[in-house]
């Protein structure tokens, strides 16, 4: 048996496949976004956020001097969540489950970058255009997501920061 060495896009493609294989959203992204989803805002009382995977989004950005930056994430989650605006709309079950919970959700965005390895960062454009969209007034809160995997295949490493 030969071996190759693995190289910076072949763990970039592996912490990818971590973070957005398979149906399930990984444990601690689900925990961040639904408690940064409950930091920022006002739920119903007593109703689940719940956290799915998205496509990936791709943004273009003006910038000062007429010229344009843009980037393509690798991937997105999306939390729905009902807003106590709609509290009072809130239909129950016996068992207590909503009723009626497709019509009041609002849909929380969370562009995705995976960074895999000791060296991987954003790049510049990348950086822009995610702290602008950050910046902005808009449910879209992007996010990095540093994978290690020098322990797999028993485990992986994951860090979690909203830009």
């Amino acid at each position: 048996m030969e071996t190759d060495t693995v190289g910076a896009n072949q763990k970039g493609a592996i912490g990818e496949a971590l973070v957005f294989g398979g149906r399930i959203v990984p444990d601690p992204i689900e925990d961040k976004i639904q408690s940064f989803v409950r930091d920022m805002y006002p739920l119903a009382e007593d109703t689940p956020i719940r956290v799915s995977h998205g496509s990936a989004d791709h943004f273009k950005l003006s910038t000062d001097n007429a010229g344009t930056l843009s980037t393509e994430t690798d991937g997105s989650f999306i939390a729905k969540a009902i807003p106590d605006v709609h509290e009072d709309q809130i239909e129950r079950r016996p068992d207590g489950s909503i009723k009626n919970k497709w019509n009041l959700e609002t849909v929380i965005h969370f562009p995705v970058e995976v960074k895999s390895g000791k060296h991987a960062e954003l790049e510049r454009d990348q950086r822009e255009v995610l702290e602008a969209i950050s910046e902005a007034d808009s449910m879209r809160h992007p996010m990095v997501v540093r994978i290690r995997t020098d322990k797999l295949p028993e485990k992986y490493e994951i860090s979690l920061r909203m830009i």
